[in-house]
């Protein structure tokens, strides 16, 4: 569920029905999709929706690689298309285990997890958790009639791991807060995005035309794609991430996090979301795995210690509103079930919303 800028609510009901509610509750509209969405939506500023569709050429396999901007609210055609498979390697390893979604590799290679329209450097941001990957796409890319290239991609951002030379000059190479690229381990352990979520444009942008900053809710699986050197959950972390991408050098850097201090505790081996406000982000670790001890164990086929004897689990989930200046918590909740089968308990996002906004239909009865 998300705020419209009309002021209601749309609300996903299943994977095909949308409904915009207004703050009474009242149903206003309803719009059946063509296709199977799931994770996410995003509203463009001419109203129409950026959602995250699956490949209707294979339906019962879960395959999470494509999006779609609809003509809401006049109908669900669909105006424009992003097939990821058509530009991405689907044989790169793939990291989360996309076992995790009862698929092979060959299934969810790509777990699209959220889609965002940048206006200023008029392209579409693509979230694939299972590859580590944020791409970005030049907006002519998602004409309908159009097969996407190598050409159509700005660039990818994650762990450089097991891209194929074709992909090497689309990569952005890490930086430190002084320029320096950043060349050792510590680049995949500490820097990256792994199996990251909610990827968001923040409203104060830099003034330098070549930068944009994006920000993320990082969860952290793995943090490497040498066993030997896999994080596990009971050692993890997750963080809220701003990064700052320079478009000119294909360089980018780590300008602001939120997450390590909290420790393993509330580390969230899935979902997860970050909110941008004024001054400050509100992030939720909806994820949280524990077990009878407190200890954090990580979702199945999501963690390197999970050998998958354990099937049931503490869920846990928190949310918090950070200060950006100075990572002060001034608002925070924490969720907790009893013992439970995995996936049962989570919470997949949560933003902060003023009662009435200033723009707002309310229809009499």
């Amino acid at each position: 569920m998300e705020r419209l800028k009309n002021g209601n609510f749309l609300v996903s009901f299943g994977f095909y029905e949308l409904r915009e509610v207004d703050i009474l509750g009242r149903c206003l509209k309803q719009t059946i999709l063509s296709s199977r969405m799931h994770h996410d939506w995003f509203e463009l500023d001419n109203g129409q929706l950026l959602i995250t569709t699956e490949d209707d050429s294979h339906p019962d396999n879960f395959v999470m690689d494509v999006s779609e901007v609809i003509n809401y609210p006049e109908s669900s055609d669909t105006v424009y298309q992003l097939r990821m498979r058509e530009v991405l390697d689907t044989t790169r390893v793939a990291i989360p285990n996309v076992n995790a979604q009862g698929a092979n590799d060959d299934k969810d290679w790509f777990h699209n997890n959220r889609s965002v329209y940048d206006v200023r450097n008029q392209s579409f941001i693509v979230s694939g958790r299972h590859q580590d990957a944020i791409v970005s796409f030049v907006q002519s890319a998602a004409e309908l009639d159009h097969t996407l290239e190598l050409d159509d991609i700005n660039w990818i951002m994650g762990p450089h791991d097991n891209w194929v030379e074709a992909y090497q000059s689309k990569l952005l190479t890490p930086v430190d807060e002084s320029g320096n690229i950043i060349a050792d381990v510590t680049a995949n352990l500490e820097f990256w995005n792994w199996g990251q979520h909610s990827v968001s444009i923040p409203a104060d942008q830099p003034e330098d035309a070549n930068l944009a900053d994006y920000i993320i809710f990082n969860n952290g699986n793995y943090r490497s794609y040498d066993q030997a050197l896999a994080v596990p959950a009971s050692s993890n972390y997750s963080q809220c991430s701003r990064y700052r991408i320079n478009r000119s050098t294909m360089t980018i850097q780590k300008v602001w996090t939120f997450g390590q201090e909290l420790g393993s505790g509330h580390y969230g081996s899935f979902v997860g979301s970050v909110r941008d406000h004024d001054t400050t982000y509100v992030v939720n670790a909806g994820g949280i795995c524990l077990n009878d001890e407190g200890i954090n164990v990580g979702t199945h086929y999501g963690d390197p210690d999970n050998d998958l004897s354990l099937n049931d689990i503490y869920p846990h989930a928190c949310v918090y509103e950070v200060l950006k200046q100075t990572k002060e918590v001034i608002w925070g909740m924490e969720c907790s079930w009893e013992l439970t089968p995995y996936f049962v308990y989570f919470n997949f996002k949560a933003t902060r919303a003023p009662m009435y906004p200033e723009s707002m239909n309310i229809y009499s009865a």
